[in-house]
């Protein structure tokens, strides 16, 4: 070859390989066993890349002629470079003989002297690809160098890598991915992590474009590489040592949740198995700090394809019963396009909600909607949780009863569309959950492999009765292993942009100010009507009935479908909900059947099927001339009159937002 200079000995403890791909056990394995009963140098040779400045230093310093290097037999000329040389490919060959001989030994290589301005792995794509045959190439290195290639404009060399695809991801996966600009950018900059590269699969690409996702895919990969920046210490040295062996160890690792997490953590950093490269003790330090401070479940590539299975099922529920077939644009946007802002309501409970005093939010209707469709995604569609041994499965189907309070709430956070309405026509009218019996022993997700993904049936059992949001923004207690709703949390989060980080978010006396804004947008008549009532303007809750009675006579231009709120106003507008000096989180998200059997704290209830409530039932409020009205309820002015002791804050069940109504 044109820049070809000759062939010498170097030893092992010297070669580095920046352009090779990461470890592969089961191929070093293999060229062990072969080295420790015939290692052939002359055959096994390495190519190795110098500047003409580095071969003349070299050669020098090594007491070497450069025509030495000219001799086609061994023995060859040792070298003693100063500095550790840049091998081109060889990885596997060089960390089976450092196992079976040691970083002492001298081995063959053959010696390339280029212009220090020129692309390696382009001038010598011949001599890179030369002996490169102990294992296929991963998906996700050949959609690294394609993406490089093309960057550079050399798509001669992207279509000969791109014919060591299946045929399928030729057509297919490869083109999608390469289409969606945003996303190929970021996955090739986390490719740039060897470790993590192995874990791309091209054919999962077009599935995951069709659930048209695009910003929750975007904010999960950036959450990758923002995790892997943060445990790599932003030190390309430790990004390069990020090797497959290292990701696979530390993939859905939660450190900061879970004390046997930090300890296997600390064990294998002690050991070496992570970042094995990295020889300062210093350095060494610094990771294992910055690793035990993650504070969530640690991502991959290969995490992010499990947990979009999971997402799937969600944004399914929500495209067959919302959105509909045709999607312009994103889920995302296809959600915002048809909401539009109401009241806050956030469930605590199942069928149990509360009024958020705060400025209405997309991000919070679509996050609370979506928590809602996978707690009970298997009754909301085909798919059911994974089966486990010695667990009965759980049964998958629409049930009605539970996709009619879903179409309910979907309404109730302001979602309308020409699919839900006509879902809510077909839908047969609500009757009472039935009770289940089950015993919930797990909560905690012990199993490191089922902290991607979709859940086992075990751990669904617990997320059917507690996944909603305030339980999930309850800091969580360290133990052995990370909570279930630490984990959901987690996922929620790392795909759901403006997902909140804690409690506070959602607690009505942490939104006192956006309250007190809310208030000054009220009406004049309202003020009139408020002070006719009592009402008080420095209260929280008050100024949130008031807020909703401003609203009637806007609710009443429009689609009687869409007035969510509209029949609780009137009653709201005669009640008034005293404020409290303080407010209990934990006396509001406890478990229904705990606080209410005992406690007088008449804002907390069961829905109207539950025997243990003894509320007087009012008449129904309905609204005429609709297929599907709201109704708050019943309840409502029962409720709304009494003042709760703890949280000061009124919590509906589903049936009082929901009754059917037969078209006139």
């Amino acid at each position: 070859m044109e820049f070809f200079v000759g062939t010498a000995q170097i030893q092992l403890e010297k070669f580095t390989f920046p352009f090779s791909r990461e470890k592969i056990p089961s191929a070093i394995n293999y060229l062990a066993k072969i080295f420790e009963e015939n290692c052939d140098h002359a055959a096994n040779q390495i190519p190795v890349c110098v500047s003409r400045g580095e071969l003349d230093r070299i050669l020098e310093h090594s007491h070497v002629h450069n025509d030495a290097l000219t001799q086609q037999r061994p023995p060859y000329p040792q070298l003693h470079p100063a500095a550790t040389v840049r091998c081109l490919q060889g990885r596997q060959r060089y960390e089976a003989a450092l196992q079976v001989l040691g970083p002492q030994t001298w081995w063959s290589v053959r010696l390339f002297c280029i212009p220090s301005d020129c692309r390696l792995d382009v001038l010598l794509k011949r001599e890179i690809n030369d002996l490169s045959f102990e294992t296929s190439y991963s998906d996700g290195e050949v959609f690294r160098r394609i993406y490089s290639y093309q960057l550079e404009g050399e798509q001669e060399l992207a279509d000969d890598w791109r014919l060591r695809l299946s045929t399928y991801k030729q057509g297919k996966g490869l083109p999608r991915l390469l289409g969606m600009e945003n996303i190929a950018e970021i996955l090739y900059e986390l490719t740039s992590y060897p470790g993590l590269k192995n874990g791309l699969k091209l054919g999962n690409i077009e599935s995951h474009l069709a659930t048209h996702c695009d910003e929750e895919m975007c904010h999960y990969l950036r959450h990758v590489k923002e995790v892997w920046r943060k445990i790599t210490l932003n030190n390309p040295e430790v990004q390069q040592a990020t090797d497959d062996e290292t990701v696979r160890a530390l993939e859905r690792l939660a450190p900061s949740a879970s004390r046997n997490d930090s300890r296997t953590i600390r064990e294998l950093m002690l050991s070496r198995k992570l970042f094995s490269t990295i020889f300062s003790r210093i350095l060494r330090d610094e990771i294992e700090e910055q690793l035990l401070q993650i504070g969530v479940v640690i991502p991959s590539i290969e995490t992010f394809h499990d947990n979009m299975g999971y997402l799937s099922i969600g944004m399914s529920i929500l495209r067959e019963n919302i959105v509909g077939d045709k999607i312009r644009g994103t889920m995302a946007q296809a959600m915002q396009n048809i909401w539009q802002p109401r009241e806050n309501l956030i469930e605590h409970a199942e069928g149990q909600y509360y009024l958020l005093p705060r400025q209405p939010s997309f991000f919070l209707a679509y996050h609370v909607l979506f928590i809602s469709a996978i707690r009970n995604f298997p009754r909301l569609s085909k798919i059911g949780p994974l089966r486990e041994r010695r667990l009965s499965p759980v049964k998958s189907g629409i049930e009605e009863t539970y996709l009619e309070r879903f179409l309910t709430l979907a309404q109730a956070l302001g979602f309308t569309s020409h699919r839900l309405e006509s879902k809510l026509r077909q839908v047969s009218p609500g009757s009472p959950l039935a009770a289940t019996q089950l015993s919930v022993r797990k909560t905690r997700e012990d199993s490191v492999k089922n902290r991607s993904g979709r859940p086992l049936t075990s751990s669904y059992h617990f997320i059917s009765r507690s996944l909603f949001l305030p339980q999930m923004l309850i800091e969580p207690e360290v133990s052995g292993h990370p909570s279930i709703l630490f984990v959901q949390a987690d996922f929620m989060r790392s795909f759901f942009r403006g997902f909140p980080n804690d409690y506070s978010t959602i607690d009505v006396n942490s939104t006192a100010a956006q309250t007190a804004e809310h208030a000054e947008s009220t009406t004049r008549e309202d003020d009139c009507e408020q002070q006719e009532l009592g009402g008080c303007t420095t209260s929280i809750v008050p100024t949130e009935f008031q807020s909703l009675a401003g609203r009637q006579s806007s609710l009443d231009k429009l689609h009687l479908n869409n007035a969510v709120l509209s029949a609780a106003a009137s009653a709201l507008r005669r009640r008034r909900l005293p404020l409290q000096e303080s407010e209990s989180p934990r006396s509001m998200l406890s478990p229904v059947g705990q606080d209410q059997a005992g406690s007088k704290d008449p804002t907390l209830y069961h829905s109207r099927h539950s025997s243990n409530s003894g509320l007087h039932h009012e008449g129904s409020i309905r609204t005429p001339e609709t297929y599907h009205s709201y109704r708050i309820g019943h309840h409502i002015e029962n409720r709304a009159s009494h003042g709760s002791s703890s949280t000061g804050r009124t919590i509906f069940s589903p049936e009082d937002f929901t009754e059917p109504v037969t078209l006139k």
